[in-house]
Formats: C-alpha cells, structure tokens, sequence
C-alpha cells in the first residue's frame, strides 16, 4: 500500500531532518521560528484559520494548586488535532480498505495499525499535555509522556517554534519545547521573559502563581 509507505516515510525523513538539523539556527528560521521579541513569521491562509481555533481559551486563567501554576492544552488544539489526524487516519483507513477489497493488500495492511497507534499516541498527548511553574522551575510534558524539570534561572532563549512550541534552550545544553496553545498563553510568557531578565545565580526568580 503505497500511501502508508510513503507517509511512514515522510515521517521518518522528517525526524531525521529535525533532529540533524533543528541544531542549525539557520534550518529553523527558514521553517518559520523567530525569536521571542520577532514577530512570528507569516502563516499561509489555511495555517491562520487553524491557529486562530487552536488558540481558543489561550486567553483562560491558568489553573493555581497548591503554589502551582498549570497551564493545560486548549480545547482549540485538542480539537484541530483530533480533526485532522482523525481525517488522515480515515483516508489512510479507506486506502486500505480498497486494497483488501482488491487482494492487494498483503502484509501492508499492518501498517495502518502503526498508523492507528500514532493516531492513538497523538490525540493522548495532546488531550493530556500541561506545563507546570513550580518552586522556580518548569515541568513540562515530554513526548514520552512523562515529566522533565528544567530550573527557570538557567533559561537563556526561547523562541516561537513553526510548530505551535516554544523551543527553550537552558544553560548547559538542555532543551525543552513547550506548547504554545495553552490556556493562559499570556502568563506563560511573560513567566519566560521574566526568567530571562534573571540572574542566573539567583535561587529564587520571580515567576507568576
């Protein structure tokens, strides 16, 4: 089944590129990432309307427990990607489909459950992703779904990543990327600006609650 074949593919080719090349400042300009004080490049007429509905509840407070600040995805970006990997996955599923239906679907078949578990993987990190602002550091959410704590005071540049992140880069060689479409947006930037105003010795920065 080609279809599939291609799109692991262009996945593979596309991992690849960015994790090779992501290091470039160069390569992540040309895809649209600025620095945090630039202007965000210019979307395309389709890439606005969905920003425009993944941004929606970005301007919601952030949830406060217990000294924690949370920021947790949008229900616009739970939505866009549920939409739009839902969509794939049903043209992909109809490809197969046809191919079954025609004998030729051989051991290709295999790959839409590869798909289908992406898609699974997917809409579970969107739906469940949060960012956390806790005693000076930030928690975020990795793509392994587990947790990672980056201090704040070692913050030393963010910028707005074509991807809806923020790619956050920490003394020390550690990087981080945070999504953008979060309820309460505006807190989550002005907490990573002021991180950047910090001393780096200081212990205690100052961040919103």
């Amino acid at each position: 089944m080609t279809d599939l074949k291609m799109l692991f593919f262009y996945l593979a080719t596309a991992g690849i590129l960015s994790l090779v090349c992501g290091r470039s400042v160069i390569f992540r300009r040309l895809l649209g990432s600025r620095d945090y004080d630039e202007k965000p490049a210019r979307k395309k007429e389709n890439e606005r309307y969905v920003d425009i509905i993944a941004s929606s509840g970005t301007g919601l407070t952030p949830e406060t427990l217990y000294q924690r600040t949370i920021f947790r995805s949008t229900w616009g970006i739970r939505l866009v990607g549920l939409a739009l990997s839902s969509c794939l996955l049903f043209m992909l599923g109809q490809s197969v489909l046809t191919d079954m239906l025609t004998g030729k679907a051989g051991n290709d078949a295999f790959l839409f459950l590869g798909a289908v578990a992406i898609w699974i993987y997917y809409n579970f990190y969107i739906f469940t992703y949060k960012v956390i602002i806790f005693d000076g550091d930030l928690i975020n959410t990795t793509w392994l779904l587990g947790k990672e704590r980056y201090p704040l005071r070692k913050l030393k540049h963010f910028e707005h990543d074509a991807s809806g992140f923020y790619r956050l880069e920490f003394t020390g060689g550690k990087k981080a990327h945070v999504l953008q479409y979060v309820q309460g947006r505006e807190t989550l930037y002005k907490a990573l600006r002021n991180a950047l105003d910090e001393d780096p010795y200081d212990l205690c920065p100052s961040f919103p609650r």
